[in-house]
């Protein structure tokens, strides 16, 4: 008998996750942070498709109050979850301090740009300081929400 090779087709969410991962797997680490950063969301939902019923049943019985905190969490410790991981596939060779540090800075740019907090909404000194090791060119694209880290490699210097 003859080896045979079983192929599994991707569905369309685990192809989007994948050239997602792909496409930050050939950005500079920072770029990559940021491309994560900026997609988790839709990988989040995507990830959430493909779980089993009864998984997202179970996050479903929660109190509405339990994932609010959570996602306040997720994004006040960005470097402790989903983005680390990710980032980590596609930068495997990177020690983990400078992609937690990539990921924060991703994040503070991000904030910087859309004003996730009242803190940097009200402060613009804050958010020049955090957008201080980013292209220049490239900042005032992000803040009109004409590109993305997608349109953008080396944003960072």
């Amino acid at each position: 008998m003859g080896d045979s090779i079983a192929v599994i087709l991707m569905t369309e969410d685990e192809e989007t996750i994948a050239r997602t991962i792909a496409e930050a797997s050939v950005l500079p680490l920072k770029d990559a942070a940021y491309l994560l950063w900026r997609e988790c969301s839709t990988l989040d939902l995507l990830a959430w498709r493909a779980m089993p019923p009864e998984v997202r049943d179970l996050f479903r019985s929660r109190r509405a109050g339990e994932n609010s905190i959570e996602v306040k969490f997720g994004h006040d410790q960005p470097e402790d979850g989903l983005t680390f991981d990710r980032l980590q596939l596609t930068h495997p060779s990177i020690d983990d301090a400078e992609v937690r540090q990539a990921i924060i800075a991703a994040v503070k740019f991000h904030d910087a740009c859309f004003g996730y907090s009242k803190k940097s909404r009200a402060s613009s000194a804050q958010g020049s300081s955090a957008r201080s090791n980013w292209r220049p060119e490239t900042i005032p694209d992000i803040r009109n929400g004409l590109t993305s880290a997608r349109d953008t490699t080396s944003a960072i210097t």
